[in-house]
């Protein structure tokens, strides 16, 4: 403003003021309606000052080279400020969104994929097992949870499901993607991998978990997950791949528990079991 005033409007200081405006109106100031005054006071006063000193003769008359070398100068560097403003609040939003994305598709106790999540990369894999390759799914259950909870409460339990998410993310293959389905039910989708392939992730995954001790409040107790394992079959959906894989589950816990289960062929109603105790 001092310069503007003191060497004229056509020296070109006024652009620097026309940068308060996009600062202002993404700055934090609250209520937004203190936010929406200030946006409102800087475009006024750049449009009184322009109504007051275009016209004006200022105190130090500079000769006609010298201005127009100030009025280019400081319009490059006034764009320049602007361009790197731009950038900046592009690279907040890019990390705003990212931010969101992770909420969106993260469980947030245990910091894995969430059943949405899953679900996304579930429809993702079907599309490519269309065009024939193999994809396999392994559903985990803790074994006993409501005793871990009455036991040692809540806490206890977040705990367990904490830990046995961990020691499945640091089990599964690369290519593989776990996440929790809900409650205390976990779910590997594994693309490309042949039924022997799940199988062996599967025994790697529950003897992992059972090799882990946790503690529940002064008892020493240890973690167990029954699994079920199926592959998706010709002409089979998704979601039906995933259901065999939770009825083999569930007959591994009618059968004890701690235990892989792999399912049968969609077309067949039995089931053979993988035990390992």
């Amino acid at each position: 403003v001092l310069a503007t005033m003191i060497v004229g409007w056509d020296s070109g200081f006024h652009f620097y003021l026309l940068l308060t405006v996009p600062v202002l109106a993404v700055s934090p100031i609250r209520p937004p309606r203190l936010r929406t005054l200030a946006v409102a006071a800087a475009g006024s006063g750049y449009i009184a000052l322009d109504l007051f000193l275009r016209t004006t003769t200022p105190p130090h008359v500079l000769s006609p080279g010298t201005l127009k070398v100030l009025y280019y100068f400081n319009l490059l560097a006034a764009l320049l400020i602007l361009a790197g403003l731009a950038g900046r609040y592009h690279r907040i939003i890019q990390q705003t969104q990212g931010a969101l994305h992770l909420m969106a598709t993260t469980d947030p106790l245990t910091q894995l994929r969430n059943r949405q999540s899953l679900q996304a990369f579930i429809d993702e894999q079907h599309s490519r097992a269309r065009r024939g390759h193999a994809l396999s799914f392994i559903m985990c259950d803790v074994d006993h949870f409501k005793r871990v909870n009455d036991r040692g409460g809540h806490a206890a339990g977040d705990a367990a499901l904490r830990a046995v998410g961990g020691s499945m993310a640091a089990r599964v293959r690369v290519t593989d993607v776990v996440g929790r389905w809900g409650g205390e039910e976990f779910l590997v989708v594994l693309p490309d991998a042949e039924p022997a392939d799940a199988a062996w992730v599967a025994e790697r995954l529950r003897a992992g978990i059972a090799s882990l001790p946790t503690h529940l409040g002064t008892e020493l107790s240890r973690i167990t997950v029954t699994a079920g394992v199926s592959t998706l079959g010709p002409g089979e959906s998704a979601s039906q791949a995933v259901a065999r894989a939770d009825a083999a589950l569930y007959d591994g816990k009618r059968q004890g528990r701690n235990q892989v289960v792999i399912a049968a062929g969609p077309t067949h109603d039995d089931r053979v079991g993988f035990t390992v105790t």
